[in-house]
This record gives C-alpha cells, sequence and structure tokens, in this order.
C-alpha cells in the first residue's frame, strides 16, 4: 500500500507459474468437493434447502419445505423457514426454472465456484499489491504470488470448507469471496479516492451480494462504502451521484430486511433461536443465551484463545497428525453446549497469513499516512470481533478472521523490503514464508482429512468409513504403531 499520489512503476510479477497453481489447487478443491468421483452435481446435506427457498421466492415467499430444512428449521405460526442467508437461493432462481429435476444437487457446483472465486480474489490483490513494491525483484515479487497462492487455497481453513458442500459451508465460502473481491478491487486503490468511485458501484453489489451470503462479512463492506462515499463527496463528488452508486447495495439490503420480516416478523431480527425445536427442547442452552445473549465480549478472549492457542487434542502421534478437537471453554457458563464443536487454531492451520498480516497491520497502524486504510482495518477488525464475540466457537466460524488478516497480508507484501521493513532479510522472509506455508498446508490436510470420519451427516456412512480404513492403514505401516 502506498500513500497517496505516490507513483509506483513496479512490474507485477509473472503470472503464468500463478495461472498453473490456481489450476491445480482448483483441481484439488474439485476432488474434495465430489468425494473423488468428479460428479459435481449431486445430493448435499440439507442443501435442497436452497432449492426450496428459491421456488418460494417465485411465490414472494420465504417459506422452506420443512423436509428439505429438517432439524434446522425455525418454525412460525406452523411454517418452516432457515436463517442462513439467501444468496446461494438467489443464485438457484434460473436453475429452478430450467432443471427442476436437479433441485438439490447444485451445492457442489455453487461451491466450487465460490471457492474459484475465493482464489482468484486473494490472487489478483496479491498481485497487484505486489506490483506496488519497486523495492522487490521480479523473482521474489512472483515467488510471493505463487507461495501466498498455495498458501490460500492448501494451507488456509479454506481448504477445510471443500470437504462437504454442506449448507453449513455454502453460505461461507460465498460470504467470503464476496469479501475478497470487495478486497482485491477496494485495497490496491485505497489511496486514489476517483479510482475509488469509478469502483463504487461495482463494490456496492458485491457488498449486497456478501451481506445476502451472511450478514457479518457485508458489515464491514458496507462501513467501507460508507467511508468512500463520505470521502467522494468530500472531493466533490454529488451526493446524488454517490446515492445512486451505492443503489444495488441499498436494494439489497432492503431485500435482507423483507426477508427477516418474512421470516421473524420484524426486519431487524435475522436469526431468533427460540423457535428452533431443538434449541427449545433444551432449557439450558436457551437460559444461557437469555443471560449472555448471542453476542458477548465477555466471550472475546475465550475465543481469541481457542482460536489462536493450541489446544488439548489437536496434535495427534497418529495419523491424520493434526485433527479437529473441541474448544477448552471455561467453567462460566459463557457457552451452551448444543452439540459437538470442533475448532483448529489458525496459528497452525494458516500460520503463514497470521505471521505475515500481523506484520502487515502493525506496519499500517504505524503509518500516519494511511488514516483511510486505518479506518478500513477497524470495520474489518468489528468482524473479527464480532465472531469473537459469538456463542459458538467453530473452525468455519474462525474464517470470519481470514479477511482482516488478508488484509494485513497485503500491506506486508507491498511493504516489504521498503526502507526499514526487513530490507537486508527478504530472502529470509521469503524461506519463512514457505515453511510456514508448507507447515500449515500439512496441519489443514491433516484437519479436513480428519474432519470426514466425524463429520455427522455432511458425508455418506460409506465415505467416512473408507477414509477411516485409510487412516487405519496408513498407520499401520507408521514406525510405532500396530
Amino acid at each position: 500500500m502506498t500513500a497517496e499520489g505516490e507513483t509506483n512503476t513496479a512490474k507485477g510479477p509473472h503470472t503464468g507459474l500463478a495461472i498453473a497453481t490456481f489450476v491445480l489447487i482448483a483441481a484439488l478443491h474439485f476432488l474434495l468437493l465430489t468425494r473423488g468421483t468428479g460428479d459435481i452435481l449431486g445430493p448435499e446435506m440439507l442443501s435442497g434447502s436452497f432449492d426450496s427457498l428459491a421456488q418460494s421466492f417465485l411465490r414472494g415467499s420465504a417459506e422452506v419445505d420443512p423436509d428439505a430444512i429438517r432439524w434446522e428449521a425455525f418454525v412460525v405460526d406452523g411454517r418452516a423457514y432457515m436463517y442462513f442467508g439467501p444468496w446461494p437461493a438467489l443464485l438457484r432462481l434460473p436453475l429452478v426454472l430450467i432443471a427442476p429435476g436437479l433441485a438439490g444437487e447444485w451445492a457442489r457446483l455453487s461451491c466450487f465456484v465460490a471457492s474459484l472465486l475465493c482464489l482468484a480474489a486473494f490472487g489478483t490483490l496479491v498481485r497487484a499489491m505486489l506490483a506496488k513494491n519497486p523495492y522487490l525483484e521480479a523473482e521474489h515479487r512472483s515467488f510471493l504470488l505463487v507461495t501466498s497462492l498455495v498458501g490460500f487455497g492448501v494451507a488456509s481453513p479454506l481448504l477445510f470448507l471443500m470437504n462437504a458442500a454442506s449448507i453449513y459451508h455454502e453460505s461461507i465460502v460465498w460470504a467470503l469471496a464476496g469479501s475478497l473481491c470487495f478486497s482485491a478491487i477496494a485495497v490496491p486503490r485505497l489511496g486514489r479516492v476517483e479510482a475509488l468511485e469509478s469502483k463504487l458501484l461495482l463494490l456496492s453489489f458485491i457488498a449486497g451480494a456478501t451481506l445476502l451470503a451472511r450478514v457479518t462479512y457485508a458489515g464491514p463492506l458496507y462501513l467501507v462504502l460508507l467511508f468512500i462515499g463520505f470521502r467522494a463527496m468530500k472531493n466533490g463528488t454529488g451526493a446524488p451521484r454517490i446515492v445512486m452508486l451505492l443503489l444495488p447495495a441499498g436494494v439489497m439490503l432492503l431485500f435482507q430486511l423483507w426477508y427477516n420480516a418474512a421470516r421473524f416478523g420484524s426486519p431487524l431480527t435475522f436469526v431468533d433461536y427460540s423457535l428452533m425445536g431443538f434449541m427449545r427442547a433444551d432449557p439450558t442452552t436457551l437460559e444461557v443465551l437469555d443471560r449472555t445473549g448471542d453476542f458477548s465480549l465477555t466471550r472475546v478472549f475465550v475465543a481469541l484463545g481457542n482460536y489462536f492457542v493450541p489446544g488439548s487434542g489437536q496434535v495427534s502421534g497418529a495419523f491424520p497428525w493434526f485433527r479437529l478437537a473441541p474448544p477448552a471453554y471455561p467453567d462460566a457458563g459463557l457457552y451452551p453446549r448444543i452439540f459437538t464443536s470442533w475448532v483448529m487454531p489458525l496459528s497452525l492451520i494458516a500460520s503463514w497469513l497470521v505471521l505475515a498480516g500481523s506484520m502487515g497491520l502493525g506496519l499500517l497502524l504505524h503509518d500516519r499516512t494511511q488514516r483511510f486504510a486505518q479506518a478500513c482495518f477497524f470495520a474489518f477488525g468489528l468482524q473479527a470481533l464480532l465472531v469473537c464475540a459469538y456463542y459458538i466457537m467453530e473452525l468455519r466460524y474462525e474464517i470470519d478472521l481470514l479477511p482482516l488478516f488478508v488484509l494485513g497480508f497485503a500491506v506486508f507484501v507491498a511493504r516489504l523490503g521498503a526502507p526499514g521493513v526487513l530490507v537486508s532479510r527478504v530472502q529470509d522472509v521469503l524461506t519463512a514464508l514457505l515453511f510456514t506455508v508448507a507447515l500449515s498446508a500439512i496441519v489443514a490436510t491433516s484437519t479436513t482429512l480428519s474432519a470426514i470420519p466425524v463429520g455427522g451427516p455432511a458425508h455418506p456412512k460409506a465415505y467416512k468409513a473408507l477414509w477411516q480404513d485409510k487412516f487405519d492403514a496408513i498407520n499401520r505401516v507408521l514406525p510405532g504403531h500396530d
């Protein structure tokens, strides 16, 4: 990230190897999502709910078939609804008209397309920020681009999302894709108001789509949109033009408010757990939520400990060596124990991103010329704070922390080698990056595979048994195992 008005003539990194890397990572995600079959269409856990919702949208309703949503149903006046964002259902609208016989079989394709967007957006962001760095040699920029792309694709929680195209993963991977696409467009232009304004209509649409996928990811994007709008008006752009450019985000916000009102009777109610059958059957859970709320700042430090500090059961002497494990709960009644949760700290599953992203955020916060970028940092920081205050700790919720570290990583690659920023240690930094990416790739792969046998109804029983047999076979030939 460069200061306003700074001219940068550095050439971007070569992209041929990066494209080949992208294709290989995409192939790996494809194999995981299709369970090695290559069948991109097929039933997934509760995924038919989005098809049912799409059909209801065509009738002006937000209902969902109870048989499609099953235990995740919110029952209001005898009608079933779901709390998941409507974006995947909106994507299915043409599909339910063109191919109604394939209802319930689109989730794998949906998740795969979203994962491609995640990878492409992350690679585009890193390449753009490297092009702003005149202090690195061309081969260093190419190495950073390829290594970080490998890191994001196979050494981050994104790989875990690809282990199943369940309803829980689909909304998250689309929300992450929206956040990354927004960052790929906005972050390289933060020092140039005119460039930001020229992309404001597109950013507005992306923010709105992200809102409809998952609200927590959209909060920072809407704040950044407001920052850009106010800054553009300060520079002389008329308010009517800004309002028109922000119209897509406004329209999608109104749709979300209608969706809330259609489900829960209030446009400001995003979820009401007292309407879920298995929640009502657990008075202890409702008591905890009544006392502490869905979000509570008292949970923040507990969540940070679980999301960053390795805990018991996460490292094993048997394959897979790194495994999902339940969070470490305090004895303060802060968390309802509804079901078994699973976590793996980001310091292991994405160590390269945490380390480099933290360094980049530190550089950003100490740069007094980057006030606007710092405001954007605080917007993404609020998302991280919100998920740490949530009443459930899960690996899939840790992914809410990624946009903040991606912002930091973007700053890091743009500033590496600049005066005062590891000038004589660039090669050491690249070596450390390669090592941490390799370590996190092992952790992410092990974690992803470890989730398959314990994944509940997310996978067929035969598929879970197949992987458990593979684990047993590997362990039989490893030293120290019978």
